[in-house]
């Protein structure tokens, strides 16, 4: 039986891809780096913010970098400022929620964004008090695609395995729940292309949000 559905958030619930890229940029121009495309950034969403940075570092630059600590901070401290009002909800996230909800499932969020700024984000949106457990990057020491978030996630809710499906738009979604035993929703229009999330092996890959509800009501 299914009793929780967890939401990956950045590409899945909000779209935040023009947030991010823009608030990356600005963070490596803010220390004399070079601009990246934002198409590759979005590419690489998902995965904890220290990698992206390292990813966005010319090679000349890395071994100057082994400490990514200060662009981190910069773009944390900076985030609300250049980035929180490009964010919207992904087509369909209301609803999907507010039916999920009456269907009597519990709602979770499992997100490499930090716990602060996701509670900024939720309530820009409306989202604020929707979900039962949140589980976010500081809560772990290893992020996505390391299943520990699912497994903390797991062990706040007291559930297996078993009962719980996993929501997200990227193969960093996809690897996660599969190393936790958890079967998972691959959604078309986030930050990786139908092609990649096939390739990654979710248990259904979904062209839109609100057909996770469809998804959930077959057996999942």
């Amino acid at each position: 039986m299914i009793r929780l559905v967890a939401f990956d958030f950045d590409g899945t619930l909000a779209e935040t891809r023009a947030a991010v890229s823009t608030t990356v940029n600005a963070a490596l121009a803010a220390h004399e780096l070079p601009r990246v495309a934002p198409a590759c950034i979005h590419g690489w969403m998902g995965l904890p913010l220290e990698t992206v940075f390292q990813r966005c570092l010319p090679p000349p630059a890395r071994g100057r970098w082994s400490d990514l600590g200060p662009l981190v901070r910069w773009y944390r401290a900076r985030f609300a400022e250049l980035g929180e009002a490009l964010v919207t909800p992904m087509s369909g996230a209301h609803a999907l929620l507010d039916a999920l909800a009456a269907d009597g499932l519990q709602l979770a969020i499992a997100t490499s964004r930090e716990r602060s700024s996701l509670d900024r984000l939720l309530e820009h949106l409306g989202l604020t008090g929707r979900f039962a457990q949140i589980v976010a990057c500081n809560d772990v020491a290893r992020g996505k695609p390391d299943p520990e978030l699912l497994r903390l996630l797991l062990t706040r809710a007291g559930l297996e395995a078993h009962e719980v499906r996993m929501v997200g738009d990227t193969t960093f979604d996809v690897q996660m729940a599969r190393a936790a035993g958890v079967a998972v929703a691959a959604v078309v229009g986030g930050c990786h292309d139908r092609a990649s999330l096939v390739a990654a092996g979710p248990d259904v890959v979904l062209d839109e949000l609100v057909a996770v509800r469809s998804w959930l009501q077959a057996g999942g």
